[in-house]
């Protein structure tokens, strides 16, 4: 499949467009992933697990993007418009957020729809700590409604249904005829990459070998890139 005749190019944030840092208001992208995406003549989705205006705000583009936040279940579209896709369980979601007492606020990330326990770079007894809260939100659960994913770096719990395989598909019946290539880096997007499949390429990006669902892999940032600058490329000779 050409994914370069009229393509979509639907993208992870953190770890595939940015590196992970200790404090995640500060997770720039990599130089020159910015002026890349610019420069692409195509639609750019990003799908994140952050509230979409954080990822706006980091990636700083001036193109029209549309983000898709918390897993999909929150839509930021290119002219600013922002709509909360599922119906928020905010019961649920303060019972959780109750059971986190104690734990340092930077550890603890309260979205629309979600919750997330960051276990990056915090001492040996808050992380025991958050062990223990992730334990008890197991116990509080409505496990109809309700999971608890592992991410690299943390625990979240969110409303079934809430990931990023339903986002890519709802994404691609907008598309209908366009290929397309998703970019992720962690075991949230595996589910993107198997809504993806026989639709376009799926692509992962680490340095290290894992178990996944993509077709290929592209260390970051310097593969990433490349492929960015290749598609750009032939897309434009493409089109003339």
């Amino acid at each position: 499949m050409d994914i370069t005749r009229n393509c979509l190019v639907m993208t992870d944030y953190d770890g595939t467009l940015a590196p992970f840092v200790s404090d995640r208001g500060k997770a720039l992208p990599w130089p020159g992933v910015a002026k890349t995406l610019e420069a692409l003549p195509c639609p750019v989705v990003v799908i994140t697990g952050r509230d979409p205006e954080e990822v706006r705000n980091l990636l700083s583009i001036q193109r029209p993007i549309d983000i898709y936040g918390e897993h999909g279940s929150v839509h930021l579209s290119s002219n600013g418009e922002r709509r909360t896709l599922i119906s928020p369980d905010s019961g649920t979601l303060d019972t959780l957020e109750r059971l986190t007492k104690g734990l340092p606020a930077e550890v603890v990330e309260k979205k629309t729809t979600a919750i997330a326990i960051h276990l990056r770079n915090i001492d040996e007894k808050s992380r025991n700590k958050a062990m223990e809260v992730v334990s008890l939100w197991k116990k509080a659960l409505p496990i109809d409604r309700w999971t608890i994913d592992r991410f690299d770096g943390g625990f979240e719990a969110k409303q079934r249904g809430n990931n990023k395989g339903n986002a890519v598909a709802s994404i691609l019946n907008r598309f209908p005829h366009r290929p397309a290539c998703y970019l992720g880096d962690d075991k949230t997007d595996e589910d993107a990459f198997r809504s993806l499949s026989g639709r376009g390429l799926s692509i992962l990006v680490s340095d290290i070998e894992k178990d996944t669902e993509a077709a290929i892999r592209l260390h970051p940032p310097e593969e990433v890139l490349a492929f960015f600058k290749t598609l750009e490329k032939k897309l434009k000779g493409y089109r003339r």
